[in-house]
């Protein structure tokens, strides 16, 4: 099996679960090709399954404005944050868009990294890569995501589920829309009060009209959604 991992990622999250899965996909004997978003191949004839993952901005892909605000969060000393080689983009959201589509296509599967809250309020990338694959009649026939804390460090475990999860994807294992019970359970972290989460004086958002939610800056920080 030739497997090709497309990755986002403003912190390098969203870039060590990709390796994570990438090493446990070929401990099962796959051929696999990992690459960021900016480098990836937009024709993926040769490939029997192709992996793609970015981090959650709101409820969203990461875009322009988002990528920009990340990469000037990041130079706040307190932070103690290094912004990723190809964090200002282009990434997945523009990936998706210069994609071939051609029959018969490689099995596609999803991931994202998003904060450790309730999805309705962080939102999750992965429902928007495979909202956004599905508008150009490309199926995602599994998802997954991947949780970092509110200082954007990914929780303990949550590499090793993501092999976890890749295990699952090899060929003898059953496929399912979602394959969170087929994997370790996810670590949890105490959720703070709602107001310290979304206070007044956080940072700017903007609307994404095309999926419904907002961005900020954060690699996965959680917002409430606009209507």
């Amino acid at each position: 099996m030739h497997t090709l991992i497309v990755y986002e990622s403003m912190f390098g999250n969203t870039r060590r679960i990709a390796e994570a899965i990438a090493e446990a996909l070929r401990a099962t004997g796959s051929e696999v090709t990992v690459a960021g978003a900016v480098d990836a191949p937009s024709e993926l004839e040769g490939f029997d399954l192709v992996v793609v993952g970015a981090p959650t901005h709101g409820h969203t892909l990461p875009q322009p404005s988002s990528r920009a605000e990340a990469v000037a969060w990041a130079k706040d000393p307190v932070k103690d944050l290094a912004i990723e080689a190809g964090a200002r983009g282009p990434g997945v959201r523009e990936w998706i868009e210069r994609i071939l589509v051609t029959e018969p296509m490689p099995r596609i599967v999803a991931f994202s990294t998003r904060a450790d809250f309730p999805v309705i309020f962080a939102g999750d990338a992965a429902v928007t890569i495979k909202r956004r694959l599905h508008q150009l009649d490309v199926d995602v026939d599994s998802h997954e995501d991947f949780l970092v804390d509110f200082q954007n460090r990914l929780l303990d475990g949550e590499q090793q589920r993501a092999g976890d999860w890749a295990i699952t994807l090899a060929p003898g294992h059953t496929s399912d829309s979602r394959v969170t019970h087929a994997v370790a359970p996810r670590p949890r972290m105490s959720t703070p009060p709602l107001a310290e989460s979304h206070g007044t004086n956080g940072p700017k958002v903007t609307l994404d009209p095309l999926d419904g939610g907002t961005t900020q800056h954060l690699e996965t920080l959680p917002t409430i959604s606009k209507p």
